[in-house]
């Protein structure tokens, strides 16, 4: 395991809990997951479906990374408040991305309906993409 500092847990803790969590799946082969909170179990089924896209082939396997990642997950920021963000930051870094790439310096226009977006949208996302790459090149991201 990387090494994450956890608040009031030492490695040996982590360590017995991982091996708790071992325990757990060898015995009960997958039963346990019912017994976790929901929010965990929706964790764990994101994380499934993204492992079985990795092109790990092994199916007990994917499983074992899937709840080793939620229970993680789980150690670390469990019981804590925290803000997981929508995916709508994500997917307009994307988006200007996609633009700036698309962009030959004068096709605001084209760009505007190819994206369905105004004009205005295409500059700024120009603009974001510009400062970024910009940072980018002085060492800062």
């Amino acid at each position: 395991m990387a090494n994450i500092e956890v608040a009031g847990l030492t490695q040996g803790e982590i360590n017995e809990h991982e091996e708790g969590l071992k325990l757990l799946a060898a015995e009960y082969q997958g039963v346990h997951l019912k017994l976790w909170p929901r929010r965990i179990q929706e964790f764990y089924e994101v994380a499934l479906n993204e492992i079985e896209k990795s092109g790990l082939n092994n199916e007990d396997a994917q499983k074992a990374l899937a709840a080793s990642i939620c229970t993680a997950i789980s150690l670390y920021m469990g019981g804590k408040s925290f803000y997981l963000p929508a995916s709508s930051g994500l997917k307009q870094a994307i988006q200007d991305l996609r633009i700036s790439k698309d962009f030959t310096g004068f096709n605001y226009p084209e760009l505007a309906k190819k994206y369905r977006v105004s004009e205005m949208t295409i500059r700024t996302a120009i603009k974001r993409q510009k400062a970024l790459m910009t940072e980018v090149r002085k060492g800062g991201r």
